[in-house]
């Protein structure tokens, strides 16, 4: 008895080491949604996940629709953020028609953690609600030992289905320069962190987490991936994350409810 009380107590240890670490100070994601409800939409409200605060938010036109942004796309601001950054919204017409079955890209600012699209966002006509948006997955998350100078990224499974992710790249190091702007800061200057997998399947409620080894704390970091459900891979959202490496401190990271943690640590050389 006494020896597997060790064994439990060794296995909380190093549980804790691992993800006791530092959100971002500053986070900002990039997420397809689509419009799904049969009608045309001309607005749209973000509401936020959790308690982070939406600074600011923007819409980038996927006009191929080929889930790719190209530099002359439609680039639409937020009119509004309202509800002490709880929710971000395109009025009057902004958005200027996203058919059904369209897609666009949605850059969302937050600030002291992981900023995130919540349920019950939805598509408007007018200003009247026509449905919810359709996405799927959630960006990488981020999170920073400024102690031991290490960081760490969570792939979570936000939906009721089993979900791919696919072609996951995290770049580390890059130029905090380009943080500030929307127009820059998805554009990798660092290095891509190798030895993970770049594709995996995640069930309802699950987590991949990734030990990134030794980081630059005055740079910042950047996730992509493509995600889609399991039982339809032809079914394909993007999503992308950037953040910034906060001041010293420690908290918990990973409340993610029911989270069943995978870990790969990068092979060191």
């Amino acid at each position: 008895m006494l020896k597997t009380h060790r064994i439990i107590a060794a296995l909380l240890i190093a549980v804790v080491h691992v993800i006791t670490a530092t959100p971002s100070s500053a986070d900002t994601i990039r997420q397809i949604i689509k419009n799904k409800t049969g009608k045309r939409a001309n607005d749209l409200t973000i509401n936020r996940a959790g308690g982070v605060d939406i600074t600011d938010a923007r819409i980038r036109r996927d006009d191929n629709n080929d889930g790719k942004l190209q530099d002359g796309e439609t680039k639409e601001k937020v009119s509004s953020i309202e509800n002490n950054g709880a929710v971000a919204k395109w009025i009057t017409g902004d958005i200027k028609n996203v058919e059904d079955g369209d897609e666009v890209f949605v850059e969302v600012v937050g600030k002291g953690g992981a900023v995130r699209i919540g349920d019950g966002s939805e598509w408007t006509f007018n200003n009247q609600p026509i449905g919810n948006i359709s996405k799927v997955g959630d960006p990488g998350r981020f999170a920073f030992n400024t102690s031991t100078h290490e960081g760490f990224a969570t792939f979570f499974n936000p939906d009721p289905f089993a979900i791919t992710y696919t072609n996951v790249a995290i770049y580390l190091d890059n130029d905090l320069a380009n943080f500030a702007s929307l127009d820059t800061v998805f554009t990798p200057t660092g290095h891509l962190v190798g030895g993970f997998p770049t594709f995996f399947t995640l069930d309802p409620g699950q987590s991949m987490a990734f030990a990134l080894g030794a980081i630059d704390l005055s740079k910042y970091a950047l996730s992509f991936a493509d995600v889609a459900p399991a039982r339809d891979l032809a079914d394909l959202y993007s999503v992308a994350s950037a953040a910034a490496v906060p001041e010293p401190s420690t908290v918990l990271l990973f409340g993610v409810g029911s989270v069943t943690l995978l870990s790969f640590r990068r092979r060191r050389r």
